[in-house]
Order: structure tokens, then sequence, then C-alpha cells
């Protein structure tokens, strides 16, 4: 999520990285990203069928996401274009998490922290809804506000961390 907001909150700066031709897809990164930050969770959620031995599933699961890629992109792209593929990749990365996250509570559970996880997920879309409503007429208020927001972010994980380690220790 930290990389999420740091790419989003900063993406008209970072913008000038790519070329002026690319730059009209840039409406499709926020979608883009979150999509691959739940295809990272879905990789380490992943670890059960690789430490039981089932890799099976991997072809399962992933078969799970290819109609509905095909269907989003079919029904929507000739409507939405690109914006269609991005959503196409956001809806299968989903679907193919939660059907993993399902087999492996069956298979091989891992007792991950979900509440916390998604935790810290909401939060950081609270913060990019956030950043969405607040006009950022002034530059300098614009980028102290998003940097602000940032920091907060992070202090905020590491005094949940730190709260969470004092419990165990305890």
């Amino acid at each position: 999520m930290l990389i999420f907001l740091g790419i989003i909150f900063y993406l008209d700066i970072l913008q000038y990285l790519i070329g002026k031709n690319f730059r009209e897809g840039l409406s499709i990164v926020p979608i883009m990203l979150f999509s691959y930050l739940l295809l990272g969770i879905s990789f380490n959620v992943s670890m059960w069928y690789k430490l039981s031995g089932k890799t099976k599933y991997a072809i399962i699961i992933t078969a799970c996401g290819l109609p509905i890629t095909l269907a989003v992109n079919m029904i929507f792209m000739p409507l939405f274009s690109y914006h269609a593929a991005a959503w196409a990749h956001l809806t299968s990365y989903l679907t193919m998490l939660i059907v993993s996250i399902y087999l492996g509570n069956k298979h091989y559970p891992i007792p991950y922290r979900w509440n916390r996880v998604i935790g810290y997920i909401i939060y950081g879309l609270a913060m990019y809804a956030l950043i969405l409503i607040i006009p950022d007429n002034n530059l300098y208020i614009k980028y102290f506000t998003r940097t602000l927001l940032i920091l907060i972010y992070v202090l905020t994980y590491l005094k949940i961390e730190k709260l969470s380690i004092w419990k165990l220790k305890s």
C-alpha cells in the first residue's frame, strides 16, 4: 500500500518519466497498481500449495481468473477500451486471490492476520479517497498534505506493529 500511495500521490510528477504518448493512459494506473497489490498478496498466499506439494492447484486457481478476464474484456472493451482491460486484471486477480485463500484454508491453513492486512489496505484506500476529494489548488499544500498522509500511514503501521510485538512478548 505504501508503494501504491507513493506512486498515486505523486503521479503528476512521475508522469514525466514516461513519454507524452503514454500519459493518456495514466488514468488506469490506480486500478493497475491495486491489481498488482492483489497479485502480490496472491503470490504470498499461494505458499500453501507449494508447501503441501499440491502445485496442481496453481492451474486451477489461474483457470478461475481466465474466464473473468476474457468476459470483462469481451463485454466491456468495445465500450471502455483499455480501461476495461485494467478492470479485468483487477477482477481476475481478486478472484484468484479469493479462490487461493479458500483452497488454502481447506488444504493447508496458514494463520494469516487478515484483519490487519485488510485494515492496512482499507486505510490506504481511504487516504487515496481523501486525496481525490481534497482540492489541490495550491501546489505546496497539495504536496505537503500528500507527504503528511504517507508519513501518517507509515507511523500508524509502525505503531500498530510495535503494539502487536509488545503483546506477543507479554
